[in-house]
């Protein structure tokens, strides 16, 4: 804080005037001059002490604002690397991801393709098989279509026809909802129910969708088989597997 030499400045100002041969008459009035100004001098010593109080604390707040600053730049810092070694992860992962995908197959599709390019090395059984009615379920539909599984079917020796219908109506868990089995009856009813009680009765009905099997089963006196079940059953037992790759 600051001095206060309040007996200085007094003896100072006194020593001036005797220096400069100006009288200073000792009176009433004078020693009332000499108190206001110690009250005015001692006025501006404790303004001047509050003053630096406020910037000893504006400093320290000062400081504290610097310290944050630099510790929040440094969590920037340390955020923009976390987040450009995650972009790098994610980088990574979408690779592998489409790696993965380009290799996930449905099982008839898997074996469509092996056929197709000479790999599959299945040996089937002579002669004609079963005539089978085919219903592809909405996902398969979506995603690949229905021509592979049609495809492995004639190359096993099935006679297939497709259903030419469109969702089931029992849509994953939607038909299992109390609220929804009418409407899910319905959109059966419009195109598959008909098509499956039209087959004749030595027509095996081929679904691979779990839903869509136990949809028909439930709405129709038919039963049904996945079609893995199908080209099982035409697999000759004799066969020796030989894919043109290996023989290569």
């Amino acid at each position: 804080m600051f001095e206060r030499p309040r007996a200085r400045l007094i003896a100072l100002v006194l020593g001036c005037a005797s220096l400069l041969g100006v009288a200073v008459p000792m009176s009433a009035s004078v020693s009332a001059s000499s108190t206001n100004i110690q009250n005015q001098v001692n006025a501006l010593f404790d303004e001047l002490d509050r003053l630096e109080a406020q910037m000893d604390v504006a400093s320290e707040r000062y400081a504290e604002a610097v310290a944050m600053q630099d510790d929040l730049k440094q969590q920037i810092i340390d955020s923009e690397a976390r987040v450009a070694q995650k972009e790098a992860e994610l980088s990574t992962m979408r690779r592998d991801l489409v790696k993965v995908a380009q290799q996930a197959f449905m099982i008839d599709e898997y074996l469509a393709k092996l056929a197709a390019s000479g790999d599959l090395g299945i040996g089937w059984k002579a002669g004609s098989g079963p005539d089978v009615l085919f219903h592809g379920h909405c996902h398969q539909k979506a995603l690949i279509g229905i021509a592979p599984s049609l495809a492995i079917l004639k190359a096993a020796g099935c006679s297939v026809t497709e259903s030419g219908a469109g969702c089931c109506g029992m849509a994953g868990s939607f038909g299992y909802e109390a609220e929804h089995y009418d409407v899910s009856k319905k959109i059966g009813e419009e195109r598959l129910f008909p098509a499956v009680n039209a087959a004749a009765k030595q027509t095996v009905i081929a679904i691979a969708g779990v839903s869509c099997r136990q949809q028909v089963e439930h709405f129709t006196d038919r039963s049904t088989r996945h079609i893995a079940e199908v080209l099982a059953e035409r697999i000759d037992p004799n066969h020796v597997w030989s894919p043109a790759a290996a023989a290569d």
